[in-house]
């Protein structure tokens, strides 16, 4: 019989060796369950979503295809995973998803315990709900213990998440901090990767400020004296107009006409 396979770890394994992640382990114990039935586990029927949550179901592209490929006709007679919460850990989706394969005539079997899980009784579907519902909180419980664990750690200094636009991530004294970035000196091009949020607040868009810094940097290393005065003449001006109060705004029409009745 031909057999697929779901395989699914929540968190996304960088940094690790093929044939130690959760994943290829997963791979390896469906295929040894298959092998043991006399079922043969084909490449193209195995579903993988590695680094996605259980509480996921509309953006995990290996869930979503193998629901797709359940219609009009299962290419496959048996599903297995590794067990019940490699499907999901939220228990009307994951209950509602198992309706769905097994109408489509497949037989939902489980490696680690070697059961096959059924929705003929009210006591399987009782079964799964319990399940489900343990399987649930406890990825309440985990987010909750994460979410505390990064609030104390934000508190105390710590980076908790990725990179901020021009900051960088940097080790201080055993703990993740941030610090501005900047590029480092290309000759005759000067720091032209630097952020300058000054020209921010100025209303200077990326692509003016950084044509600025690239003029300004190139003047510092190749200029001739009469650039290098231009140069500082505009960074005057540029300084007067920031610092320049700005006019009030002209009042629309109805804001006109409300003072003439008030008057």
């Amino acid at each position: 019989m031909i057999a697929g396979a779901y395989l699914r770890k929540s968190t996304a394994q960088e940094g690790v060796a093929d044939d130690d992640k959760s994943v290829k382990l997963q791979r390896e114990h469906v295929k040894a369950f298959a092998a043991k039935r006399g079922w043969l586990v084909r490449d193209e029927y195995i579903f993988e979503d590695d680094g996605k949550s259980g509480a996921e179901f509309a953006r995990r592209p290996g869930y979503m295809r193998l629901m797709a490929s359940l219609k009009p006709h299962a290419p496959f007679g048996v599903l297995i995973m590794y067990d019940e919460t490699r499907l999901g850990r939220e228990q009307i989706e994951v209950g509602y998803a198992l309706k769905q394969i097994v109408q489509a005539g497949v037989e939902v079997w489980f490696s680690k315990d070697e059961r096959r899980r059924t929705l003929g009784t009210p006591v399987d579907k009782f079964m799964i709900s319990a399940l489900n519902f343990a399987a649930e909180e406890q990825r309440v419980a985990t987010a909750e213990r994460t979410r505390a664990t990064m609030e104390r750690k934000a508190r105390a200094g710590h980076v908790t998440g990725g990179c901020v636009f021009g900051y960088a991530n940097v080790a201080d004294h055993g703990r993740r901090t941030s610090r501005p970035r900047r590029a480092p000196d290309r000759p005759g091009r000067g720091r032209s990767g630097s952020v300058d949020f000054r020209a921010h607040r100025r209303g200077l868009g990326i692509p003016e400020h950084g044509a600025r810094g690239q003029r300004s940097g190139a003047s510092h290393a190749q200029a001739t004296p009469e650039e290098r005065r231009r140069n500082a003449r505009r960074r005057r001006v540029e300084s007067e107009h920031s610092s320049r109060p700005r006019e009030p705004r002209s009042l629309s029409r109805r804001q006109r006409v409300g003072q003439t009745k008030e008057a």
